[in-house]
């Protein structure tokens, strides 16, 4: 007859392994974009001379787009926000210019965003029911534009479309 601890064991580690089972789940589930691009930042150092490059291909002109920028940091970083100027080149050459502020902390300095293993991934709006007008490729262009030469801790940055 087998031991009532060791049962238990057993079945606490499924009860584990079936929780962490929905949240990958889940977790997938929340981030599924139509499409997404991220550029990993080399030694998660954004230089202000470093531009990120996307491109975003447009296949559908009738539908609205939702666009966000996506925000890879560590909980090192030192600011709650970030700004960025972004550059859009339209498939026919014409160009727009926006800047952004990300605010990636509240006030007291908790991170927006899901926490994965020391990461954090923020998802922010940055052009929400635009239809964009022409089919092709949009270039993105991203530069940070904060007072320091040099970002520490942001891993990533990129684009997704839902």
């Amino acid at each position: 007859m087998a031991n009532p601890e060791i049962k238990n064991q057993k079945k606490h580690r499924m009860h584990k392994f079936g929780a962490y089972l929905i949240l990958l789940v889940t977790l997938a589930s929340c981030t599924q974009f139509d499409y997404e691009q991220s550029v990993v930042v080399p030694d998660a150092k954004w230089a202000i001379s470093d531009t990120i490059s996307v491109d975003l291909p447009i296949t559908d002109t009738s539908t609205q787009q939702n666009v966000y920028i996506k925000l890879k940091h560590t909980e090192e970083y030192l600011n709650s926000n970030l700004w960025l100027f972004v550059k859009v080149i339209a498939p026919n050459g014409s160009q727009t210019a926006d800047t952004l502020e990300l605010q990636i902390a509240d006030h007291r300095g908790k991170w927006y965003g899901k926490k994965w293993f020391g990461e954090y991934l923020l998802l922010h709006p940055y052009k929400q029911n635009e239809r964009f007008e022409q089919l092709g490729n949009y270039q993105f262009s991203i530069v940070q534009g904060m007072r320091k030469d040099t970002l520490n801790y942001i891993n990533e940055i990129g684009l997704a479309i839902k």
